[in-house]
């Protein structure tokens, strides 16, 4: 007999990873815009700045959504 709970029962440890890697995209970001900005890039460190926001909101985004019947 199958069960109707269609929760995942897959890998923990890859959402965790996940996770650890958006932190550390974020932080990477963060000292290079202050490294890019303390040298006098700061177009570059614009740039940069958007590409880490966009990578750690893309990568932090996790919607579950459980029905019960």
């Amino acid at each position: 007999m199958t069960s109707d709970d269609r929760t995942r029962d897959g890998n923990p440890r890859s959402t965790r990873m996940l996770g650890w890697v958006t932190a550390l995209t974020g932080l990477v970001a963060t000292v290079a815009v202050v490294a890019l900005t303390l040298m006098g890039h700061s177009e570059a460190a614009i740039a940069l700045a958007a590409v880490g926001t966009t990578a750690t909101a893309a990568g932090g985004l996790q919607i579950t959504v459980n029905i019960r019947h």
